[in-house]
């Protein structure tokens, strides 16, 4: 019997009405007064025992059963202390398994994933777990899919707990984490991270920052179980948590190793620490492990001491590793093995001519020669004359540059020249971000003049700005050399200059970020201004491209970035940016969109940004908050985030904001966010507009399982 049926049954005895029939499947049911408090047309009984075919056509198409499981989910948000509400969060969960009883191509019936902050908190309320800080953490419990780890996080004197689960077969993100904890008498709980894999994520708690309280890490992959993802870190400051990365940083290669009760955080080739705001890299990891005497180890080893400037310590270490009796190393998209050895022998040359030592350079190529003459490296050093090589280190990149050899032969350049570094490849040790940290800067002395003595190009931009605070002002400009564009600042200090690549994530100058931050090559842009929007006297850096724009905005030590894609839903436009002088001295800056090349015409004409506290924020036509988790994620409007807000975030006016930005697609989508749209107005107290809208899909004269879902809700 269809669960229409059973509800009229129900209907009829509890309104009295004698005029009802159970032979009708689809009756027009009478027009109820607008409520303020509803009353529940439905039970938990019957709920449970609905089935998601009971809102289906025949044949039965993929997720035409998700009107029940939002038929619970409402009945759940207006009955939140239903003694049954464990079983109707497990029965919703239930319905986004996969699942063939639908006769659908695609098994998985639809995504629940938004149900996933109700069922994990009542499944950790049904526990009764005890709020009262333990001696010693209880053991980690599993309940079927979630996981429950006992912590204390934020140091107070109650017990925390993080719940971890997955949801298996959704099509978006399907595991999640939750940190619950005490708050004046009642667990409190908040999202933390989604992941989008089948098997949850890796959590990690110890202490990195040295005050014996625990750090959070997740690490969690973006594109299934066999990869591996980025590492995400927190502390808690004040009972709050704070990022340990910033934002951008490149953490996918990043291991915890507990050392002494404490966690050691390192990458193959840094050594992390907590410098009071971050977890940042400071220190060269030697080589370790079982890989550690291998070539290739040794000449990333070798390529870190270069970046720091001690070369003969790079030049010995290289110099093992050319004395290894078996150079074979692995290198290409294919994994060829190939003896290393000549391309160890050719860094050598390199590093020397960093010294300004010729001879020496000269004698490593002869030795390459003499050693190894079949190598390409030998044909390289032969082609180029680099035996006799007597120029500066600009003058011998720019002479490989011209042909741009790759050593090892057969190395696709796409991936070698994309690498942040290659220990096999000459270009990294051409890199401004190798080259410029390892030159004198006096600023006595014109920056042009030292790029021109260098034989590099200085394009300067501005030298209006005092970043340091030292009263004198630091130069802005940009190096684009060997196809490579790079922004710097040269901050002044009683030493003289010090380079600061303007787009790395670190705070500061770090001298080994470039073997830690994703963004080693930097896109050349189609403009490029220094502003001062906020009129902070802090400069930003506007990138403007074809298809985005970036601002590199100055503050608390280091240009935060931000990103606009000149994108609207799926369609892309080209802007024209100006600044907008404001008031208050400060200037907003203004996108004026125009029609695209197909001829379509923009939904938002023009729109404005402030900058605050180093991040661009949007002021015209003020968007909608969708930041979720700790700082790490951010969503679009969609129907999936309309979902999270109305049943996860609680937010009925977030919703409401959402649901107008949404275009429906087809009569099933329609019906859906006319259904939410009128769940969010009764959830934000407005019943009459509610019913209108229920009225207006129950009536509807296409019919779908969301109209039996009007029909029976009102």
């Amino acid at each position: 019997m269809l669960l229409i049926v059973r509800l009229s049954l129900c209907v009829c005895l509890i309104l009295g009405l004698t005029a009802c029939t159970a032979t009708n499947s689809n009756p027009t049911p009478p027009i109820l007064a607008p409520s303020a408090t509803p009353t529940p047309l439905t039970t938990a009984e019957l709920l449970l025992s609905a089935e998601p075919s009971d809102f289906c056509p025949k044949p039965a198409t993929r997720g035409c059963g998700k009107p029940l499981a939002v038929l619970i989910a409402d009945y759940l948000q207006r009955n939140p202390t239903d003694p049954q509400a464990l079983a109707l969060w497990r029965r919703i969960i239930s319905l986004g398994q996969p699942t063939m009883e639908l006769g659908a191509d695609d098994p998985q019936a639809f995504d629940v994933t938004w149900a996933f902050d109700g069922w994990a908190q009542a499944e950790f309320l049904a526990l009764d777990l005890p709020h009262e800080l333990a001696p010693t953490p209880p053991a980690a419990l599993e309940i079927g899919k979630l996981m429950i780890i006992s912590t204390n996080l934020d140091g107070d004197s109650n017990q925390d707990y993080l719940l971890s689960g997955s949801i298996s077969g959704s099509p978006n993100s399907i595991g999640q984490l939750r940190w619950v904890h005490w708050q004046q008498d009642s667990w409190l709980g908040e999202h933390v991270l989604s992941y989008a894999n089948d098997y949850g994520a890796q959590i990690q708690l110890g202490d990195v920052t040295g005050d014996a309280e625990p750090e959070l890490f997740v690490r969690s992959s973006h594109c299934g179980s066999a990869c591996s993802g980025q590492l995400y870190g927190w502390t808690w400051q004040a009972g709050r948590p704070q990022a340990l990365f910033p934002v951008g940083a490149n953490t996918s290669d990043l291991s915890i190793t507990p050392i002494d009760g404490k966690l050691s955080i390192s990458s193959a080739d840094v050594r992390y620490a907590f410098d009071g705001q971050y977890l940042a890299p400071t220190e060269l990891a030697a080589p370790s492990g079982p890989f550690s005497n291998t070539i290739g180890a040794q000449l990333r080893y070798a390529h870190g001491l270069t970046l720091l400037g001690r070369f003969d310590q790079a030049i010995a270490q290289l110099e093992q590793a050319a004395a290894l009796s078996d150079g074979s190393a692995e290198y290409g998209h294919n994994q060829t093995l190939k003896d290393a050895r000549p391309i160890v022998l050719f860094r050598i040359g390199i590093i020397q001519l960093l010294k300004h030592d010729h001879v020496a350079a000269q004698a490593a190529w002869h030795r390459l020669l003499a050693r190894f003459p079949q190598s390409f490296a030998a044909t390289v050093v032969q082609d180029f004359k680099l035996t006799r090589f007597n120029g500066s280190i600009s003058q011998w990149c720019e002479l490989l540059a011209a042909e741009r050899p790759s050593i090892m032969q057969g190395y696709q350049r796409e991936m070698l020249d994309r690498s942040p570094f290659n220990e096999f490849d000459w270009l990294p040790l051409c890199h401004p971000r190798t080259l410029l940290p390892l030159q004198i800067w006096n600023h006595a002395v014109p920056l042009a003049e030292q790029f021109t003595a260098l034989g590099l190009p200085w394009q300067s931009l501005s030298e209006n700005y005092d970043l340091n605070g030292d009263g004198r002002n630091d130069p802005l400009g940009v190096v684009d050399w060997l196809g490579i564009y790079t922004p710097w600042v040269f901050m002044t200090t009683e030493a003289g200059y010090q380079p600061l690549y303007a787009n790395q994530p670190w705070p500061n100058a770090k001298a080994l970020s470039s073997l830690s931050d994703p963004d080693y090559f930097f896109s050349r842009p189609n403009t490029v201004s220094i502003t001062d929007l906020d009129a902070d006297g802090a400069p930003e850096w506007l990138f403007e491209y074809r298809d985005h724009f970036s601002l590199l905005a100055w503050s608390h030590g280091r240009f935060w970035q931000n990103k606009v894609a000149l994108y609207q839903g799926t369609s892309f436009y080209t802007a024209t940016l100006r600044l907008a002088p404001q008031p208050d001295g400060t200037q907003r800056l203004s996108a004026e969109y125009l029609p695209n090349a197909a001829g379509q015409q923009p939904e938002l004409n023009h729109v404005e940004y402030d900058l605050r506290a180093g991040t661009l924020i949007q002021q015209v036509p003020v968007p909608i908050n969708l930041n979720n988790g700790f700082s790490y994620e951010r969503y679009d409007p969609s129907i999936s985030t309309l979902y999270a807000a109305l049943f996860g975030n609680n937010d009925p006016a977030l919703a409401l904001e959402i649901v107008v930005l949404l275009e429906p697609q087809n009569i099933w989508s329609q019906h859906e966010q006319l259904v939410l749209h009128a769940l969010a107005l009764e959830y934000n107290g407005q019943a009459a507009e509610a019913q209108r809208l229920l009225q207006s899909v129950a009536n509807a004269s296409e019919t779908t399982g969301w109209s039996r879902f009007a029909q029976q809700r009102r």
